[in-house]
């Protein structure tokens, strides 16, 4: 992966409807969860060309990802190195990377950091966090797989 020169300013994300609707019904969508053994998915899709299923988790920080993913999307580095703890409290250092593009249903994220988890041999489901899911109110439905999606505009 590639370092981003110059990363003291910020990137924010920006987020854009892909279906061409506008006004009050392009910000919401409904969108459809895969499950499997009891975990809810979303599949999104990843700088315009990976569809990538990831785990719905709401306790989620930030959207996270594997090293091997990073380096076949050609995510770039931030130069900057998080530290996360994982759901029994480990902490672990991980490289913050920048996925240019990540759509969600027919919303596109543009600019949206990660944590690459570069654990060669080690697999695990990827993360989508709130990093993302922070930019919508949602609404979740167990019963129907569904999770309902407004884009919430923050000032």
């Amino acid at each position: 992966p590639r370092t981003i020169e110059g990363m003291e300013r910020a990137y924010e994300i920006k987020i854009e409807a892909v279906d061409g609707i506008e006004g009050s019904e392009a910000d919401v969508r409904v969108i459809w969860l895969d499950r499997d053994n009891g975990v809810d998915y979303i599949t999104c899709k990843l700088n315009d060309e990976e569809d990538v299923k990831f785990v719905f988790d709401t306790g989620a920080a930030t959207t996270l990802i594997s090293g091997e993913m990073a380096t076949k999307l050609q995510l770039l580095r931030t130069g900057i190195t998080r530290h996360c703890s994982n759901a029994d409290g480990v902490s672990s250092p991980h490289q913050e990377m920048l996925i240019g593009s990540l759509q969600i249903g027919t919303f596109m994220l543009r600019n949206v950091r990660c944590t690459v988890q570069d654990t060669p041999g080690e697999h695990f489901d990827p993360l989508l966090g709130q990093n993302v899911l922070g930019h919508f109110d949602y609404a979740y439905s167990k019963g129907d797989r569904t999770l309902t999606l407004k884009h919430s505009i923050k000032e």
